[in-house]
């Protein structure tokens, strides 16, 4: 009688096993098909985000051939201000993607932390592991391939250059960057460069003159009339000397120039970078074009040069023969 009793225990532990083991493999399968979801969901909204970057980088390069083409005379500022709300409907589409990215991730990591808790306690030793390592490494897998999906941002590169023209040559010490170029931009017009705040860049080289003198010759802060028109900017960028006489080597060196002329802009290096140095929406585009925000003559300079690089017949039409 006793055999039996044992042998009936015997059949009931074994159908109590049973019954657990097939709670852990369901348990298993949710977990995993938690985990791989999740992974797969923080995928797509990686190649969600990359996709907002770029939209943002075609938006911020047609808002900057906008403007060129604005300062040339050829359009309105209609355009400009609808270029601009197309950069910002970009960018607040990168930060909803960037939103939706983050929540993938505490997803994954929900997921995660699911798979440890409900690790059952009383299972066999091969059951535990195959529960807690499989959706790792399956999620370790997937994850490399969302790392990829999302690279560091990257500057952009240089534009092309116009239709029989070779690409420009960036010094080494000035690459292209787009964000000194809209710093240079707002330089370039900004008066307060000057000695007495009244002679910007743009005094001398006005964009509706192909960013040339005209006549009758420009007066600096001295209020005289200079002695020389000043030459067009347009393709100044392939010049091998800068200056009528070639007494420059480079944009930097020629920029430097006539900020310094005491009878052009009449600045001294320190006085040009402490005068917009107290600017706050000088300070962001330091920041954006350098990586902080100090300001410096030799950054001013610069910023001036990057944009006049972009200076071309293909940003400016009007100066096309």
């Amino acid at each position: 009688m006793a055999r039996w009793r044992t042998a009936g225990e015997i059949a009931q532990a074994e159908a109590v096993l049973a019954q657990r083991q097939a709670e852990l493999d369901d348990t298993r399968g949710q977990i995993e098909a938690q985990v791989r979801q999740a992974c797969l969901d923080l995928e797509a909204a990686a190649g969600q985000v990359e996709v907002a970057r770029k939209n943002v980088q075609v938006a911020q390069e047609t808002l900057e051939m906008t403007r060129a083409r604005m300062e040339a005379g050829v359009i309105n500022t209609v355009e400009v201000v609808q270029a601009q709300q197309t950069v910002a409907s970009a960018q607040l589409d990168l930060i909803d993607s960037v939103f939706a990215h983050n929540l993938a991730k505490l997803s994954l990591a929900r997921a995660l932390g699911h798979a440890t808790d409900r690790s059952p306690a009383c299972s066999t030793p091969n059951g535990s592991i195959a529960m807690t390592v499989r959706p790792l490494l399956f999620c370790l897998l997937l994850l490399g391939a969302v790392g990829q999906a999302v690279p560091p941002a990257e500057a952009a590169p240089p534009p092309a250059p116009p239709l029989g023209l070779p690409p420009v040559i960036w010094p080494a010490d000035n690459p292209y960057s787009a964000a000194r170029v809209e710093l240079g931009r707002n330089l370039f017009f900004d008066p307060r460069l000057s000695s007495n705040g009244r002679v910007a860049c743009s005094t001398c080289h006005p964009p509706e003159h192909a960013f040339a003198g005209g006549d009758p010759p420009p007066r600096g802060v001295t209020g005289t009339p200079l002695r020389r028109r000043a030459p067009t900017l347009i393709n100044r960028a392939y010049g091998r000397s800068q200056f009528l006489d070639g007494r420059a080597a480079t944009l930097e060196a020629q920029i430097a120039g006539p900020m310094s002329a005491p009878d052009e802009m009449g600045s001294l290096p320190p006085a040009a970078a402490g005068a917009v140095s107290g600017i706050a929406g000088y300070a962001r585009l330091f920041e954006e074009a350098f990586g902080d925000r100090q300001v410096t003559f030799d950054r001013i300079t610069k910023a001036i040069a990057s944009l006049s690089g972009r200076f071309s017949r293909a940003t400016h039409p009007t100066t096309a023969s």
